[in-house]
């Protein structure tokens, strides 16, 4: 990274204005499956179940020629970079199931993806296989040198060198009950203060094809924040979709966020109006978007707060 004139004017005085850093490491994994199709419950609307376990673990270290101590945050993804080691130990378990599946075809069934191919070309009646329940668990250890300041321990295992925090354990854990009713929970226990920096729990329901809504509660220990979150997602016509999203704070008793979304079907595209008001920083925006069609439906979904 190479800067301008007036670095040492916000870089305590440093006039080094030539920075180099770098990043290596390594990633394993290994992948263990067992499947019982003969498990069934029409309670939990389960028929067959494969049980796959995946181990793995990411080793990395980060080193630059300045201390990001020193530097002035222009881009939290360079100057910010947390230098040191980090190891992550985890294992990822994945409960799959089939569902929609009719009785015609239950004595055949096989969750082997390859088997039910040859078995039956067009799948028919043999319903999709979901991922019914996902449970990851892992630790992060960091090493002295490392960044182990910030209260709220985060590992990004795309890019470790943006990790945040000491050493911690996290668990989450999703659930999808039905096909129109999902929950999910985790939390992040830091090692370097012995306490559960993070928690939270939340669902989302389809109430109709038109009309769905989420909850979610979280506690973050470290900021002494209770928040709660609601959405409503509402399609009006077959041309207008409203979404409502609001972030509510217990612990001080007042509303963090509020955003509304508009989206308006256009031939080729989608026009989308939305208006946010952040109370804890006293700002109110609002724009107004073009998504053409190929791009649309990911970025409207983003711009409606999906």
């Amino acid at each position: 990274t190479g800067y301008d004139d007036g670095f040492e004017e916000v870089n305590g005085g440093d006039d080094d204005r030539t920075r180099l850093r770098g990043t290596a490491g390594i990633r394993g994994s290994l992948r263990f499956a067992r499947t019982d199709a003969d498990l069934r419950s029409t309670v939990l609307d389960v028929t067959g179940l494969r049980h796959i376990v995946e181990p793995n673990a990411d080793l990395s270290l980060t080193g630059s020629t300045l201390d990001s101590d020193v530097l002035f945050p222009y881009d939290t993804g360079v100057e910010e970079i947390s230098e040191g080691a980090v190891m992550k130990f985890g294992v990822r378990q994945t409960f799959q199931t089939r569902r929609g599946v009719r009785p015609a075809s239950v004595e055949a069934l096989d969750l082997a993806p390859s088997d039910e191919a040859a078995a039956d070309p067009r799948g028919r009646g043999r319903g999709r296989t979901v991922d019914w329940i996902l449970w990851d668990t892992y630790a992060v250890l960091r090493s002295d040198d490392a960044d182990t300041d910030q209260p709220l321990p985060r590992y990004v295992g795309f890019r470790p060198e943006l990790s945040r925090g000491g050493s911690h354990l996290y668990t989450g854990v999703r659930w999808l009950v039905t096909g129109d009713l999902g929950l999910a929970g985790e939390a992040t226990y830091s090692l370097e203060n012995d306490t559960v920096a993070q928690w939270r729990v939340g669902a989302v329901l389809d109430h109709s094809p038109r009309l769905s809504s989420s909850l979610s509660y979280e506690e973050i220990d470290p900021l002494d924040s209770a928040l709660f979150s609601y959405a409503l997602d509402y399609q009006l016509t077959r041309k207008y979709r409203f979404r409502l999203n609001q972030t509510l704070d217990f612990s001080g008793n007042e509303s963090r966020a509020l955003s509304l979304g508009l989206a308006r079907r256009l031939p080729r595209m989608q026009i989308v109006a939305t208006a946010a008001f952040d109370q804890l920083n006293d700002e109110q925006s609002f724009g107004i978007t073009l998504v053409p069609d190929g791009v649309g439906a990911a970025l409207g979904s983003s711009l409606l707060g999906n």
